[in-house]
């Protein structure tokens, strides 16, 4: 057993945990989540989440940005639903993720009452940014209410500044912040950016700065800002777009 590999060590494990009494189970989880990330990930998938202060434990460790991504993949593998309708803040913030993590997320959103998504400097990649979209499928787009959405350095290019941009879509009635700064983005995706809105009059706050943007990638902007009326703050800071891009917004006001 000790040359097994780790993660069948840390499968035994948890369905040992799962075999003993209630109140043992709850010491040993305690005692575990942070030191034994894993097997508490593991015993989620095997229990189902069925004891309800293991339930509720969980739920209450989505609020700290230490615990929030353990809590996800228990959240997960559990197959867990709302204890309430209150809104949640997922705050993931300087937490590198993997694409596992971000479909963990993915669950999450498209089940739970999310208001505010800050994964800002979590280093996803394109292949994070496609996961947030594995389980948001046209049934449920209809229930993501995302207020503000931050993914600040995440080392995003234009193909997942793509996927964003559909989760971005399924909250135009509700989105009023949306940074995407510090991400290569380039001058194509953020025309896509502001032609979507174009007829938005929700959005209050863009961030698009350090995205390398152009001359082109200004004009757009000065484009949107002539029939976005909503729009009151515009964050564009460390992009080439010389003294012709800033006339170009400048123009836009």
């Amino acid at each position: 057993f000790s040359f097994a590999h780790l993660t069948i060590q840390e499968f035994l494990a948890s369905v040992y945990i799962c075999l003993l009494p209630q109140q043992e189970q709850q010491r040993l989880l305690n005692e575990y989540f942070k030191a034994y990330p894993n097997v508490f990930t593991f015993l989620c998938g095997v229990t189902g989440l069925r004891h309800v202060e293991m339930y509720e434990s969980i739920h209450l460790k989505l609020t700290s940005r230490d615990d929030v991504v353990v809590a996800l993949k228990c959240i997960f593998e559990a197959k867990c639903k709302p204890l309430s309708a209150a809104f949640f803040t997922l705050d993931m913030s300087h937490k590198t993720v993997l694409a596992y993590d971000c479909l963990c997320v993915s669950y999450f959103l498209s089940c739970y009452p999310v208001s505010q998504l800050k994964m800002w400097s979590c280093h996803m990649g394109d292949k994070g940014a496609e996961m947030l979209l594995k389980h948001i499928s046209n049934e449920v787009t209809s229930s993501l209410l995302l207020e503000l959405v931050n993914l600040s350095g995440n080392d995003l290019t234009a193909v997942g500044m793509e996927h964003v941009m559909k989760i971005v879509r399924t909250s135009s009635a509700t989105l009023r912040e949306l940074d995407v700064s510090y991400n290569e983005i380039g001058d194509g995706m953020v025309s896509v950016i502001t032609e979507h809105l174009q007829h938005n009059n929700v959005l209050t706050k863009l961030n698009v700065g350090y995205c390398g943007l152009s001359v082109r990638g200004a004009s757009c902007l000065g484009e949107l800002l002539k029939v976005n009326n909503s729009l009151k703050e515009l964050e564009m800071s460390d992009n080439q777009i010389g003294d012709e891009g800033v006339l170009s917004v400048c123009e836009g006001l």
